[in-house]
């Protein structure tokens, strides 16, 4: 089974799928965030902004694979950490977290996966 032509195809631990879009829109990657916490000082007309880390959410997508063996390498690969990537060009190192098999129509092999953003 090859994927469409076009598709934006994403690598993790050498094993290819494309996302599985189910609308017009959707998170193109895992990009980190700072949080904040914002207090009002000298009566409320003072607002003082406190900073913290960066964090990024987890990126969840449901995934079509080429072969159930792809995807039950991934399942294997729970708790790794290596370089995801895609053909329009973006990387980061991601540890998965999870790769739930999701049965589809014959001949589909699907999975839910779930990556979490390693600090740089």
């Amino acid at each position: 089974m090859g994927f469409p032509p076009n598709a934006t195809v994403y690598t993790f631990s050498g094993v290819d799928f494309v996302r599985i879009l189910d609308g017009d829109s959707f998170q193109p990657w895992a990009f980190a965030e700072l949080t904040y916490s914002a207090d009002s000082v000298l009566g409320g007309t003072v607002k003082y902004l406190d900073i913290g880390s960066s964090v990024a959410p987890a990126f969840s997508f449901r995934a079509a694979l080429n072969s159930a063996s792809d995807r039950f390498t991934l399942r294997g690969l729970l708790g790794t950490t290596g370089t995801l990537s895609n053909t329009r060009g973006r990387s980061d190192t991601m540890t998965l977290v999870k790769a739930t098999p999701i049965d589809g129509q014959a001949n589909q092999f699907w999975a839910d996966l779930t990556f979490e953003l390693r600090p740089t």
